[in-house]
């Protein structure tokens, strides 16, 4: 069995839901099951299945923000 690993830098994620991360190339990954989403073409529109709903890239990139370097911990 082999295994490869691949590391993805990531830069942005949405405000609504942060496990829904991009990268520099417009990549979309979702943190909590570590895949890679695929495009989608729907309606004429392409973008992203987010939660189980379809999502538009012009949709989607208003609701983009940085990923802050120092998240907030309670603890």
């Amino acid at each position: 069995m082999t295994n490869i690993t691949i590391k993805v830098a990531c830069k942005w994620r949405l405000k609504y839901a942060h496990n829904y991360i991009f990268d520099s190339q417009g990549n979309c990954y979702n943190s909590k099951t570590n895949r890679k989403l695929k495009q989608c073409y729907q309606s004429r529109c392409i973008g992203y299945n987010i939660k189980g709903k379809f999502k538009s890239l012009s949709f989607l990139r208003d609701q983009l923000e940085k990923i802050p370097q120092k998240d907030f911990c309670p603890f």
